[in-house]
């Protein structure tokens, strides 16, 4: 997997996190977990190429999105994942990561399950302020 391919796609998640947010659509994070699980694969395809930093940005991101989807809903399978993702200690996991995958948990059980997030044009460039600092 080239860099430029990795960061199209982990946009691309991003972008469908962005429409989906808060809805808590199966068939949505079905999609953005599949490529986080490629991204959180040291030996997926090509991730020599597109080098480890990239790999974790482009994880970083889909965690983000996926976190964004699943809002509000609690989702166990989804805490699965970003629990194991959380318990990753390495000297090329930086804080950034920690705190993406810190953030995906908080939106996962946004005001303990009771509220979401809204998708309306507003929100969403609410959303694409506090995801990209």
């Amino acid at each position: 997997m080239r860099a430029a391919y990795a960061n199209i796609v982990a946009g691309g998640c991003m972008a469908v996190g962005l429409k989906y947010a808060g809805s808590g659509s199966a068939v949505a994070a079905d999609v953005i977990m599949g490529f986080a699980r490629t991204f959180s694969t040291p030996a997926c395809e090509g991730a020599a190429e597109a080098g480890r930093a990239t790999m974790e940005a482009c994880l970083n991101t889909t965690v983000l999105a996926l976190g964004a989807v699943m809002a509000g809903t609690g989702s166990l399978p989804v805490l699965a994942f970003l629990r194991k993702l959380r318990n990753r200690i390495a000297p090329e996991i930086s804080y950034g990561c920690h705190m993406a995958v810190h953030m995906a948990i908080g939106l996962l059980f946004l005001g303990g399950g009771a509220v979401s997030l809204d998708a309306s044009i507003e929100s969403v460039a609410v959303l694409v302020a506090a995801f990209f600092p």
